[in-house]
């Protein structure tokens, strides 16, 4: 008797705690806290500012879906690319999971705002299109 009352507070005690971790993985306080780490290590490495709102674990199928990440990135002097995610997503196939290597079996993007600034060519106009300038205006 005493056996089956120890076993079941410590199933109880494993249940609630992967309860809440799963609770604390949906907060906005764990995104935070992987942003800053995340935003640490790309600003370091390749100079990219990073953030994320939270992050949400996907059952079927499984991975996980992180929810309105941003993007900026200086690539020159006039030269930037910025990107909003509504949702990326990264998802593994159950056959991957077998095959005991983590590789991502399908990545999603939606709900996307890309803006690129690209530095303005100076082009010089040529007498064919000075000619059409003149005949419209």
């Amino acid at each position: 008797m005493r056996f089956k009352s120890v076993l079941g507070a410590i199933l109880f005690i494993l249940f609630a705690s992967i309860a809440a971790i799963v609770v604390f993985i949906h907060t906005n306080s764990f995104g935070n806290l992987i942003t800053k780490v995340i935003s640490d290590l790309s600003l370091k490495k390749t100079n990219t500012h990073i953030s994320i709102r939270n992050i949400d674990i996907s059952l079927f199928p499984p991975g996980i879906e992180l929810n309105r990440v941003k993007f900026k990135k200086n690539i020159g002097p006039d030269e930037t690319l910025f990107a909003e995610l509504g949702k990326l997503g990264f998802y593994i196939s159950l056959i991957e999971l077998e095959e005991r290597k983590l590789t991502f079996g399908e990545i999603r993007i939606s709900d996307s705002v890309i803006d690129y600034d690209f530095p303005k060519k100076e082009e010089k106009t040529t007498e064919i299109d000075r000619e059409l300038i003149n005949k419209i205006f």
